[in-house]
C-alpha cells in the first residue's frame, strides 16, 4: 500500500541471506501499486530498513481504468476541482463503458487532507479495485452507487460526510452486477467550505462567535496578487453563509486584539482591531454593524487582551508590557466604560520573565485569571495568577505542565480552568482547591483550549494525535479538538483538522464554542477559513 508509512500485506520470513520468495497475489487486498523490501523482524516502522521498496502493480483481471470523473458547481465548467459551500452539493459526471463488461458504476470520496503529513490525495489504494478500507489508516468516507454506467450525479457534500474546510478526492470504480471490476479511475478533488471570507483572505488574525445560535463575524486579510493590501471584516449567520461586509480597505489590517483574542461578547458585541500606518483603532460591532469605538486605558506599546465572556457586560481585560505593568481591568465594550485596575505584579515577583499565555474569567466566582510562564525557567511550571475582580486580591495556582503555556479557559459551572503546553500534556484545575491534574493523552502539543460552561464540557486542540507518529501511525492522521470533562477524562477525539503550518498567537481563541447549538469553530488549514464541527 502507499502512504507515509508502508502496511504489510504480505510478509514472510527470511531464514537464509539469499534466495527467492513466492507472494501469491490472492493474498494481497486487490488491484493497485505495491512496494516490496526487506526488514529486520519483527517488521513495521521501529524495524530496520535492509532495503529500499521495489514497486509492482498488481493488474486486475479487466485492466481498464474509467476515465476521471468531472465536477462542476451550479453550472460550472466541469473540471477536476470545485469548491462548494457547507453542506451544498455539486455535480458529478462519470463514464465507466470503457471497461469491458460494466454495467453501474460507484463514486469514492477519499479520507480529508491535507493531513498531517500534508498529502492532498489520501486514498491508500490508488489503481485500486476495492473500497480504501484498512484498519490502520482513515480510509475513504463514502462509496455510493452511481445509476448506470455514465450520466451526471448530483451529490451533497454533507451527505458525502466530507469534512469542512478540508479537501477530498474523488474517484469512480466500474461495477458487473454490483460488484467492482477493473481498477479506479484517476482522481479529481472537491472540497466543501466551512465559513470562507467573500474576499478570499486569511482569517487567522482572529475571528467571533455568538454563543446563542446566531452567527459571528471573522477578519479577512491578504496581499493580493497584484501586490494590494486587502483586509475585511464580514459577518454570518447561522448557515456559515457570509451575509455582509462591515467594512474593506486596501489602507488597513484586521483582526481581533492581537491578532487572535476573543472577539464576540455578551448582547452579541464584537469587537475588533483596525490597524494602518496612522495606528490601531478598536472598532464595536453591535447586530452586525459598526457601533463606535472602543478606548481601553492601555498605552501604545501595552498588549490588550480581553478574557471570553458571552455572560455579563463587565468583560475582564489583560493589559501590560511587563511585569511591574501587568493588570486586570474590567470592561462594558458596547458602552465603552472601564472599571478598577488590578494590578498583578505582586504575584510575579518569582518569576524572572514571565510571559502570558492565556486569559479567562469566571463571572459567577468574580475573578479573572491569567497564565503565566516564566521563560526564565521554561523547565519550571507555569503558574495561573487570579484576581478577585472587586477587591484587586491575588492568588496563584501551581501549574502541572511546563514549557510555555498556551491558552486558558474556564468553565464557569464547575469553577474548572484547562491549560494547554507545548508538550505532551495538558493541566485541568481545580480553581476551588486548587489542586491540577496532568492529562497526558498520547499526543500533542495541546494548545487553544475552550470551555462551554452550559454543558460542562471544555475543549483543547492536538495538533498531534497517538496515531501521528506512533508505533502504528496512521497514514492519513489528522490534528483533533479533544472535548473533555472537568476531572480531565477524555469524553471524545473529533480529528478531522490540520493546524500545520500557521502561525497562531498563545493565548488567542481559535476554538470557540456555541453552546446553544453544540457548535464549534476552529481555524481551517493554512488559516483560509473557519472549520465548523459538532462536539
Amino acid at each position: 500500500m502507499t502512504g507515509q508509512f508502508f502496511r504489510p500485506s504480505y510478509t514472510a520470513p527470511l531464514s537464509a541471506p539469499s534466495g527467492t520468495v513466492q507472494v501469491p497475489v490472492s493474498a494481497l487486498p486487490g488491484a493497485g501499486i505495491y512496494g516490496v523490501g526487506v526488514q529486520s523482524g519483527p517488521g513495521g516502522r521501529s524495524s530496520t530498513n535492509y532495503s529500499t521498496f521495489a514497486f509492482t502493480r498488481v493488474g486486475p483481471a479487466v485492466a481498464t481504468q474509467p476515465a476521471v470523473p468531472l465536477l462542476s458547481y451550479q453550472g460550472s465548467t466541469p473540471s477536476h476541482f470545485v469548491d462548494v459551500p457547507y453542506h451544498g452539493s455539486f455535480q458529478l459526471g462519470y463514464d465507466v463503458r470503457s471497461v469491458d463488461g460494466a454495467t453501474g458504476a460507484i463514486v469514492e470520496v477519499s479520507a480529508a487532507g491535507p493531513t498531517n503529513f500534508n498529502n492532498y490525495n489520501p486514498f491508500n489504494n490508488p489503481n485500486g479495485s476495492k473500497r480504501d478500507q484498512i484498519a490502520t489508516d482513515f480510509g475513504s468516507v463514502a462509496f455510493v452507487a452511481l445509476p448506470g454506467t455514465h450520466g451526471t450525479a448530483t451529490l451533497n457534500s454533507g451527505s458525502l460526510g466530507m469534512y469542512p474546510a478540508m479537501t477530498h478526492v474523488v474517484r469512480v470504480l466500474a461495477t458487473r452486477g454490483g460488484a467492482v471490476i477493473g481498477e479506479a479511475s484517476g482522481v479529481s478533488a472537491a472540497s466543501m467550505d466551512g465559513v470562507q471570507p467573500a474576499d478570499g483572505g486569511s482569517v487567522v488574525n482572529g475571528y467571533g462567535i455568538s454563543s446563542q445560535g446566531t452567527g459571528g463575524f471573522l477578519t479577512s486579510d491578504q496581499i493580493t496578487a497584484s501586490g494590494q493590501l486587502l483586509g475585511s471584516v464580514q459577518t454570518f449567520g447561522p448557515t456559515n453563509a457570509i451575509t455582509s461586509t462591515v467594512v474593506s480597505s486596501s489602507t488597513a489590517l484586521y483582526g481581533t486584539l492581537l491578532g487572535g483574542c476573543p472577539g464576540m461578547f455578551h448582547g452579541d458585541v464584537g469587537l475588533y482591531d483596525e490597524s494602518s500606518s496612522s495606528g490601531d483603532a478598536f472598532k464595536v460591532l453591535s447586530a452586525g454593524h459598526q457601533a463606535g469605538t472602543w478606548t481601553p486605558p492601555v498605552q501604545s506599546d501595552e498588549i490588550a487582551c480581553p478574557a471570553a465572556n458571552q455572560t455579563t457586560d463587565g468583560t475582564a481585560v489583560f493589559a501590560g508590557k511587563d511585569a511591574s505593568t501587568y493588570r486586570v481591568f474590567t470592561s462594558n465594550i458596547g458602552q465603552n466604560t472601564f472599571g478598577p485596575s488590578r494590578s498583578l505584579a505582586p504575584a510575579l515577583s518569582a518569576m524572572s520573565f514571565p510571559i502570558a499565555g492565556g486569559v479567562a474569567q469566571n463571572t459567577k466566582t468574580g475573578d479573572a485569571l491569567v497564565v503565566f510562564a516564566d521563560v526564565a525557567n521554561l523547565g519550571g511550571p507555569p503558574s495561573i495568577v487570579s484576581v478577585h475582580l472587586s477587591d484587586g486580591s491575588l492568588r496563584t495556582i501551581p501549574g502541572v505542565t511546563t514549557f510555555f503555556a498556551e491558552g486558558l479557559a474556564v468553565d464557569e459551572s464547575t469553577n474548572t480552568a484547562i491549560s494547554g503546553s507545548l508538550n505532551t500534556d495538558f493541566g485541568v484545575y481545580d480553581l476551588g482547591s486548587g489542586a491540577g491534574i496532568d492529562v497526558a493523552p498520547g499526543g500533542g502539543p495541546y494548545m487553544h483550549p475552550a470551555a462551554d460552561s452550559v454543558h460542562s464540557r471544555l475543549a483543547i486542540e492536538e495538533i498531534g494525535g497517538p496515531d501521528y507518529l506512533g508505533q502504528t501511525s496512521n497514514n492519513n492522521a489528522l490534528s483533533s479538538i479533544l472535548i473533555v470533562d472537568p476531572q480531565g477524562h477524555i469524553v471524545s477525539r473529533i480529528e478531522r483538522f490540520n493546524f500545520y503550518n500557521v502561525f497562531r498567537l498563545d493565548l488567542g481563541a481559535y476554538v470557540q464554542l456555541d453552546p446553544s447549538t453544540r457548535t464549534g469553530y476552529a481555524i481551517g488549514p493554512l488559516g483560509a477559513e473557519l472549520e465548523p464541527f459538532a462536539y
